[in-house]
Formats: structure tokens, sequence, C-alpha cells
């Protein structure tokens, strides 16, 4: 088994504990011009680039079968969560239910429904790729040159259908998500998948200068701009320069940052990213009755924020390890198999075996 990766385990977990305040900010409609704005400009960014690099650090599809194989385990890993979490919450009329939130996926969980199809798009070019490789061996010509110009045709080719399904106004699957996210996605693919010949031709105290720029570029742009009304060519083009930017600043942080206590625990949280995500905003209204008001940055504000941030987090945690507990309900609602009852009968298997030998 790969050895997990410490310093973007604790970007997710920094990361969601970045969707969690953002929730309580936006969901009791008492965000401030600043604060939500960061957070809106990297917290599902980060994610993407976080899902993009590790697809393109995995081995890659090479044939129909392997493609099949990827498929069905990204769709279980994906998918079934999406859909079990919607049958849990809509008991009563999931039939409505099922179709409606995958046409409108932000009604629900919708990032696992983008990053499921981010996901298969790049299954789809890769095994294009493997087969004009493979044919144009058979040919003579040069195998490397043909996959590569494959990948970039058939993933091209998805990103255009893409735009036109949403330029048709048909919203099935979240097109409008798709092509926002898809620069996060591909551009830490690319890196993922080239990172040893982009680090050779840029060295590292460089890298982390560009991430300190992005870094201070992406605070002037929050707090100069509004990035909750933004619309338009060149407010899109300004608002994914300055998430990119972020973005970089983060990650650098943490793949610095040393092995401490901080760090550790940013990590373990990062582990658990779909868990908390799956739950968390369910709890964010909690303390609110609907009538509370508060000066934006008052005691009174932080208090309520950090309050029902609390709130928030303890029940969550007891929800997920609710979940977690039973095999068949860890990977029902998270596609997971790492359930807390195997993890004891592992650990009561193992001192048997220490107490044979």
């Amino acid at each position: 088994m790969a050895q997990r990766n410490s310093s973007l385990d604790a970007v997710k977990g920094f990361t969601i504990l970045l969707v969690m305040l953002g929730h309580v900010l936006v969901l009791n409609e008492i965000n401030d011009p600043y604060i939500y704005d960061g957070i809106k400009a990297v917290q599902m960014p980060l994610f993407m680039m976080v899902s993009g690099y590790l697809c393109g650090r995995s081995g890659k599809i090479q044939d129909i079968r392997g493609y099949g194989r990827m498929v069905g385990r990204r769709a279980l890993n994906y998918m079934m969560p999406f859909f079990a979490w919607t049958l849990v919450f809509h008991l009563d009329d999931f039939t409505w239910a099922f179709p409606a939130y995958l046409e409108q996926p932000e009604r629900g969980l919708w990032f696992l429904v983008t990053l499921f199809v981010l996901t298969v798009m790049v299954y789809t070019a890769q095994l294009a790729g493997s087969l004009a490789g493979r044919l144009c061996q058979k040919e003579g010509l040069p195998k490397e040159i043909a996959a590569g110009g494959a990948f970039w045709v058939c993933y091209s080719l998805l990103t255009l259908l893409i735009l036109l399904q949403l330029r048709a106004g048909n919203p099935w699957l979240g097109p409008h998500l798709t092509r926002i996210y898809i620069p996060y996605y591909m551009a830490a693919y690319v890196f993922g998948s080239r990172e040893k010949v982009i680090c050779r031709y840029v060295k590292k105290r460089q890298r982390y200068f560009l991430a300190a720029a992005g870094g201070v570029f992406c605070l002037i742009v929050v707090a100069r701009e509004d990035l909750m009304v933004m619309e338009g060519t060149w407010d899109y083009i300004l608002q994914t320069a300055a998430s990119f930017g972020g973005c970089a600043a983060v990650i650098a942080v943490f793949c610095t940052m040393g092995d401490n206590q901080c760090k550790r625990f940013f990590a373990w949280l990062g582990r658990y990213t779909l868990e908390i995500y799956s739950i968390h905003y369910h709890f964010a209204r909690l303390l609110n009755p609907g009538t509370l008001t508060f000066a934006v940055y008052s005691p009174a504000w932080f208090q309520f924020v950090l309050a029902s941030f609390a709130l928030m987090a303890a029940l969550t945690l007891l929800v997920v390890l609710a979940g977690k507990f039973l095999p068949v309900t860890n990977y029902v609602l998270y596609g997971k198999k790492d359930s807390i009852l195997g993890k004891i009968r592992d650990r009561r298997t193992a001192r048997t075996g220490e107490k044979q030998v």
C-alpha cells in the first residue's frame, strides 16, 4: 500500500475546516465581505487540485477492462455516498429526489458528482491515449507522441461537450460546476503526472516564490472585489487566477511545514473529509432561530460563529463515528471499508496472533 502524503492530507484537513466555517457564515446569512470571500476563493478549488494531483500520480488506464474497473471503483467512492445521503434525507420522496439531485447536484453533495465527472473525463482520455499508443506502436510510429496527442484531443472534445451541454441549458450532472473546476483539476493533474520534469526546470525556491506571490494576489483580490457578485469573462478570469494563487500558497505552507502537532492534526482530519463534508452543514443553523442579527465583527458576531462552529463540529463527529462503526454503513455512506468495528477486530486478531507466537 502506498504511503499517504501527510502534506496533502493536511491541506485537505485545513480545507474542510474552511468549508465548515464558510457554511456557518453563509447558511446563517451573516457572511462578511472578506472572510467568506477568502474561503470561497480556495475551499473547493483546493479539493479539486488535490484530487487532480493524486489522479495524475496514480497509474494510467491501459485497456477497456481497466477503464471499466476504475470507473466502477470511482462510482462506488463518489456516487454511492451521493445517492445514500440523498436517500437518508429523502426517505419519503426519494423517487423525486434522485433525478432532481442529478439534474441539480447543488441541492446536495454536488462535489461528489462533479469530481466523478472530472475523473471519468480523465479516465476516458487516458483510454483513448492508450489505444492510440498501441495502434501507432504496431505501425512503427512514435507511441508517446500519439498517446499524448490522443489524450488531449479526447479531453478537449469532452470539455467541448460539457460546454455545449451548458449552452444548451441542460443541467444534468451540473455542467456549470464541471466547467468551473476543470482548470483546477487538470492543472494539478498535469503537475502530478509531470512532477519530476516540472521540478527539474522550476526549482523549489522559485515554486515557493510563485506560491507566495499568488497568495498575496489572492488577498488583494479578496480585499478589493466582491467575489459573490462577480460576473462576465474578465471577472471569471480574475477569480480563477486569485483562486490558483490562494491554493498555491496554502499548499506551499503545508509542504514546507515540518512534522509538528499542528500538521499531524490537519493530516488526521484530512483522512475524513468526505465524512465531514457529507454531514456538517446540517448542523450549521442549530443556534439560529432565524431572528438573530449581528454587526459584522462585533463580539456577539464572533461568539455566535465560534459557538455554532463548535456545536456543528461536535455533532458532526458523533454522526461520523456512528456511520463508520459498522462496515455496511461505512461502505454505503462513505464508500470506505475501514470501519471502526473492523479495526477493533483487526486489533484483536493481531493481539491473539502475538500471544500465540
